[in-house]
């Protein structure tokens, strides 16, 4: 019988027997969070080193990429602030993956808005593949995680089996 490793949130690890699996079921998660402050004053995407990591078990799982948490905020004045989480795969180089905060206006210094997103990402790999949080604003200094948590949670998706 062969196993599939299971990484639950905070650090706690099991086996799971794959000699039933038909597919479509969860082969592993793993979450990363942080509670440090995320903030950008650049106009352009940029990387923001809050990254989260899995490596999936076979070339035809999917990888299930929630994001959620964190708290708008501002500095002094109004900013406008786009989210993106990039992917790379076995350290290749990271690629624009999916969009989860869209020109979102910042002003006031507490606005304090929560975000979410998702995205199914089909990886074709059995490298680790990394998530990071890419960021961008219009002007001023934007926060996307102000004294809050954010996190990133990756769910392996087996591969159907017929």
């Amino acid at each position: 019988m062969s196993l599939v490793k299971l990484n639950i949130a905070r650090g706690v690890t099991g086996t799971l027997p794959t000699s039933n699996y038909v597919g479509g079921k969860v082969g592993q998660v793993v979450v990363t969070e942080t509670t440090g402050n995320i903030s950008t004053t650049s106009t352009s995407l940029a990387a923001t080193g809050f990254i989260a990591s899995i490596t999936p078990s076979a070339t035809t799982s999917k990888v299930l990429v929630f994001i959620a948490g964190g708290k708008l905020t501002n500095g002094p004045g109004t900013g406008r602030i786009d989210a993106h989480i990039y992917s790379q795969t076995g350290g290749g180089g990271y690629s624009d993956l999916f969009k989860f905060v869209d020109d979102n206006n910042q002003a006031g210094d507490t606005f304090g808005q929560t975000v979410s997103g998702a995205e199914l990402h089909t990886t074709n790999t059995t490298s680790q593949v990394d998530y990071q949080v890419y960021i961008k604003v219009n002007s001023g200094t934007v926060y996307l995680n102000n004294d809050s948590q954010l996190t990133i949670t990756m769910m392996e998706i087996l591969a159907w089996q017929i």
